[in-house]
């Protein structure tokens, strides 16, 4: 397995741009537009929005709950590299405790996969299956909503969030199994009152992982070349 990276910039306000490059060759693989857009009213204007499939028993994730070293059994044939070299600020820099703290949920999913990202007036939390929308003071302002608010319904998982600070808008992405990913992009930093411009592009593999750059948004996958 190699990894992809890609490149999505939004353009004019009216479309995105993507290039991607495979780490095994030169030159781009793919440059195009996004193969649709639908604008999506706010989350304000509607009523009874879909909830997440919430599930019973606690995740059992292997791949998260593995445990490398048993305890008791750690062979011990050199000491942590941190230990023996510790950072000289350490415990020099003052800190406060947290104000408050955000609430996921434990039964979201298997893997819960929980993010966060934070606007001036808000705190969007995603997993897996669903979102949560808080305001600064802890308070939620958007309670546990499926991605089918935004996207359609036939989308799988691996929900992002990101915020651009420079445009003050939230873009998020969700995986679709066998046809890539779709963007969301707020109209403004309200993402409950904003309405959204989804985007679509087929280009994009399992695990999509948006970050948000001054000259693009960039999308990291597991591709499989």
């Amino acid at each position: 397995m190699k990894s992809k990276i890609t490149l999505i910039l939004f353009l004019f306000g009216a479309f995105f741009t993507t290039q991607a490059q495979d780490q095994t060759q030169d030159g781009l693989s793919y440059v195009g537009k996004s193969a649709d857009k639908v604008t999506v009213p706010s989350l304000a204007s509607r009523s009874n929005l879909e909830t997440p499939i919430f599930q019973t028993s606690p995740p059992q994730d292997g791949r998260s709950a593995k445990v490398n070293v048993i305890p008791g059994k750690d062979p011990q044939t050199k000491n942590d590299y941190f230990t023996e070299n510790p950072n000289p600020l350490a415990g020099q820099i003052p800190t406060r405790d947290a104000l408050f703290d955000f609430e996921v949920g434990n039964s979201v999913g298997s893997p819960s996969d929980p993010a966060i990202a934070v606007g001036p007036d808000h705190a969007f939390i995603v997993y897996n299956n669903g979102f949560i929308i808080y305001d600064k003071l802890g308070n939620i302002a958007q309670g546990p909503t499926a991605p089918s608010a935004i996207f359609n319904a036939n989308g799988c998982c691996d929900l992002t969030a990101s915020y651009d600070n420079l445009a003050q808008r939230w873009v998020i992405s969700y995986l679709y199994i066998g046809s890539g990913v779709r963007i969301a992009v707020s109209s403004g930093s309200n993402p409950i009152t904003s309405t959204w411009d989804v985007y679509q592009f087929p280009q994009i593999n399992d695990y999509n992982k948006l970050s948000v750059w001054r000259d693009g948004y960039y999308i990291t996958d597991n591709g499989q070349r």
